[in-house]
């Protein structure tokens, strides 16, 4: 495939792009409750850096097919771009307004799951679970982490110095709910192409009980 043609490529099927998108997440959750019960992230602990990387590769790849798949519904070119907030704004403004809307309304449901690995250090203050100030609406979370996936997937190219820390934090909560509004967006937009619906009469519906409660759960294993 000729680079011309990849950076204009879009999916083509949504649907399936949704539901490896769906699998992903569940991976991530999957690593999350294995590492939470452990404590810290560091070099000196490669079964526990894993397990965060694992997490953090996984859901940010998640929300990346998530935006990539409604672009691709609204015929916009996708590219092979990682850049979550270049990828976004390519979405028409008609579609980010409810996308920014259902965040809003599930930004407060259950809490701000976060944590943080330091690459090549041995006995960093700043390794494992962390709270770093709260970054808030979606549009300052998918600016937080537009370059995390490239960050976590390629840590080991880490080219500093080899007594210098890099430390790597991922908003995990917050990337949840992003993903969850784009699943409920993108099954509309699909929905309405077969009912002559328009981008502009595309509403997601308040947050859900199960939701709720899953956010819930997520929180008391933190806690």
């Amino acid at each position: 495939m000729s680079r011309r043609k990849s950076e204009t490529q879009t999916l083509k099927d949504e649907r399936l792009a949704v539901a490896v998108a769906y699998a992903s997440i569940e991976q991530s959750r999957i690593h999350f409750g294995r590492l939470l019960p452990k404590g810290t992230g560091s070099m000196e602990n490669v079964e526990i850096t894993g397990q965060m990387i694992a997490c953090s590769v996984n859901l940010l790849y998640a929300v990346e097919l998530l935006i990539k798949a409604t672009l691709s519904a609204f015929k916009k070119n996708s590219g092979t771009e990682h850049d979550l907030w270049k990828l976004y704004t390519r979405l028409p403004e008609d579609v980010q307004k409810p996308l920014e809307n259902a965040y809003r309304e599930r930004e407060n449901i259950g809490g701000h799951q976060s944590f943080g690995v330091a690459i090549r250090s041995e006995n960093s203050a700043e390794s494992g679970i962390s709270q770093p100030k709260q970054v808030i609406g979606m549009r300052e979370v998918l600016k937080h982490s537009r370059h995390k996936y490239s960050q976590f997937r390629y840590a080991f190219e880490y080219e500093g110095n080899k007594d210098e820390v890099q430390f790597l934090h991922l908003q995990f909560g917050d990337l949840l709910r992003v993903a969850d509004c784009l699943i409920l967006l993108i099954n509309l937009v699909l929905e309405a192409r077969a009912s002559g619906k328009t981008s502009a009469e595309l509403r997601i519906p308040p947050p859900s009980e199960a939701l709720k409660t899953a956010f819930e759960q997520n929180d008391e294993a933190v806690t």
